[in-house]
């Protein structure tokens, strides 16, 4: 079978976020399985590609139609990693185009919660937007006028996001979902015959877990692995609850592993908050940082199916993380192999940091739990989802 992966972004060593290191996950898996990929790409990124592609090629207004066209006469079918917005609205009559000239099939595949845009807009957020986001004028306001619009009348804020979702989605065969727990909120506002969705996770990032034997050599420090900007993974609230823990705990180290935008307005932060014990690392490979952490902490206003969480109950890292998005009940089992805290609930997150903190039997516990495997979400069983899909669709 021949996959042309459609891609927002060059996939590159350098790429940063889930939806890059998916990519090369799939292209990896399908190749292993005797599939031949390639990839296109709208922006490129500086740095050695990553992912088992034989092919790569930049897309441009001049170029798309015809590479698009070109890639259809060879492709089975287009694993669409877009994430169509306004921007990439575009796309879709040069979708239909390749489709009705070759047959190819089209998967769209939506990696994140179904309305973020709606996610998170609150009077906090306001003000960071307002006073601390970087950017023009122009380009705050713009944010600050959709956020309070979103805050103030959330329905109509999803009903529009979900037009866009709607026009995107009618032109595929099919819109893969990170998990089938998504699929009831699509369904109130997205009108779409349901045999044209499905739900298939990401599956494990690390060819090994950690040994058992080794936790008890892991070191007191709690771990946070994100892109550093506010509107998702809002880290701000992080620092707000470390600033809780900081004058109960002194032994214990606080460690932020990742780069991006807001990256600076967080250091300055911790400096106002009076912080001790907190390091930020910026843009690292985080292996060696989940294999010495005893606990990771996540605090986003939403998520798709994160990577990091599998990633650090792979090496036996606890996750303790807000109950912001369906997916993480595919993850974490509360109070077996990782703790869920009501959204927003940061006084509660703290205590329940604590609690697991001043606790080794039940963190060491909870460590041991994450280190069995989920089978839901092994390569073979991911392979499986997918096979299955490209045979409903007729790909072999």
């Amino acid at each position: 079978m021949n996959i042309l992966f459609l891609c927002t972004n060059q996939v590159t060593r350098n790429a940063s976020g889930g939806i890059a290191r998916v990519t090369v996950n799939l292209s990896e898996l399908f190749s292993g399985k005797g599939n031949r990929c390639r990839m296109a790409y709208f922006n490129a990124v500086t740095g050695q590609e990553d992912g088992c592609f034989e092919q790569s090629l930049n897309l441009t207004p001049q170029n798309e139609l015809q590479i698009l066209m070109e890639q259809g006469e060879w492709a089975d079918v287009f694993i669409i990693q877009v994430q169509i917005n306004k921007e990439y609205l575009h796309v879709i009559p040069t979708i239909d185009a390749v489709r009705e000239k070759h047959g190819t099939r089209m998967i769209y595949c939506l990696h994140n919660m179904l309305y973020p845009e709606v996610a998170g807009n609150n009077p906090r957020f306001i003000n960071y937007l307002l006073f601390h986001k970087k950017g023009s004028l122009s380009e705050r306001m713009t944010d600050f006028v959709w956020s309070l619009y979103a805050m103030l009348f959330p329905g109509m804020a999803t009903r529009k996001i979900a037009a866009r979702k709607q026009y995107a989605m009618s032109h595929m065969d099919m819109t893969v979902l990170l998990s089938d727990r998504f699929v009831p909120e699509l369904v109130k506002y997205v009108h779409l015959d349901r045999d044209r969705l499905t739900g298939i996770g990401n599956c494990f990032t690390f060819k090994e877990t950690l040994p058992v034997d080794s936790l008890p050599q892991k070191e007191k420090t709690v771990l946070m692995v994100a892109n550093m900007t506010e509107r998702a993974k809002r880290v701000s609230t992080a620092l707000r609850i470390w600033k809780i823990l900081n004058g109960r705990i002194h032994d214990w180290q606080f460690v932020l592993v990742g780069d991006g935008e807001d990256l600076e307005y967080y250091r300055k932060l911790a400096q106002r908050y009076k912080l001790t014990n907190i390091r930020f690392e910026g843009r690292q490979d985080p292996l060696e940082y989940y294999r010495k952490s005893s606990i990771l902490i996540m605090t986003s206003a939403f998520e798709g199916l994160p990577m990091v969480l599998l990633e650090a109950q792979q090496t036996g890292c606890v996750p303790v993380v807000f109950d912001s998005y369906e997916s993480v009940y595919d993850l974490i089992d509360d109070g077996r192999n990782g703790i869920l805290v009501k959204n927003n609930d940061y006084r509660l997150f703290a205590e329940k940091m604590y609690s697991l903190m001043t606790d080794r039997n039940k963190w060491m516990s909870m460590a041991k739990e994450c280190l069995k495997v989920n089978p839901d979400f092994t390569t073979d069983a991911i392979w499986d989802k997918w096979n299955r899909l490209f045979n409903r669709l007729g790909v072999e």
